[in-house]
């Protein structure tokens, strides 16, 4: 076997780190940027001594340093509004990474992040238009290279339609028209559209978003039907499925 020796001096004092049945030995007690020195001895048992220790080797020395991170391997960016949501995988020993947007692939890229965590949410961009992303890994030693390029193409979520229709005549001449309202977040505005008999529906109004609203001055024993929409930054939607009701 042999005896694997070190010192963090050149020359010694060295202290025994490992016992070796092979020509290699790897050791794992170190310090990135401290230096070492190795020295190895031949442990025998033949020989007129009956066993033994040869001289220490001639000296050898090294520096371990930390490694740059491997880039993350895969990137997953799926559109949303306005935005692309992006994930990607860890890299081992990384402290944090770098998210770079292109608009066309193979860039060149423009870095839009530095976050500490393996998601980034990139917003404020245009909807239709293609975004192409890389990602590196970063720790003490500097940045890795690119990760495999992803892609994604934001748009306009359309706006759900208000659901749950009812309209009932509770008073002479007039109409209550009920509505649960779009489960879109930021509607701002509902259209009320009118029809008689099987005529086409026609704005009758647009109020700010509610869920209720009273139609008035309606000629008795006539039936209305009513369809609603919602609107939003993503602009109005299909209607809804229409409610009737017959005025008193």
């Amino acid at each position: 076997s042999y005896t694997v020796k070190r010192a963090t001096v050149s020359g010694g004092p060295y202290a025994a780190v490992g016992c070796a049945t092979t020509t290699s030995f790897t050791d794992t007690t170190v310090k990135n940027g401290t230096t070492y020195y190795y020295v190895v001895a031949a442990q025998y048992t033949g020989g007129p001594d009956a066993g033994g220790s040869s001289a220490d080797s001639i000296e050898a020395s090294a520096t371990p340093q930390p490694v740059l991170s491997p880039p993350p391997s895969v990137v997953t960016a799926t559109a949303g509004n306005g935005q692309v949501a992006l994930s990607w995988t860890a890299s081992a020993g990384a402290t944090s990474y770098r998210v770079k947007r292109a608009t066309a692939s193979g860039g060149p890229y423009t870095l839009v992040a530095s976050p500490t965590s393996t998601t980034y949410t990139d917003t404020g961009l245009t909807n239709g238009s293609t975004y192409y992303y890389v990602v590196t890994a970063v720790n003490s030693v500097g940045e890795s290279g690119n990760s495999p390029e992803a892609s994604a193409t934001p748009q306009a979520t359309p706006t759900a339609a208000p659901t749950g229709v009812t309209a009932n005549a509770t008073k002479p001449g007039s109409i209550n028209v009920r509505w649960t309202q779009s489960t879109t977040p930021g509607v701002t505005q509902n259209r009320i559209y009118r029809r008689t008999g099987s005529g086409a529906y026609v704005l009758l109004t647009t109020v700010s978003a509610a869920t209720s609203y009273v139609d008035r001055g309606l000629a008795s024993r006539t039936t209305y039907c009513y369809v609603i929409t919602a609107v939003s930054s993503s602009g109005e939607s299909v209607q809804s499925t229409g409610a009737c009701a017959t005025a008193k």
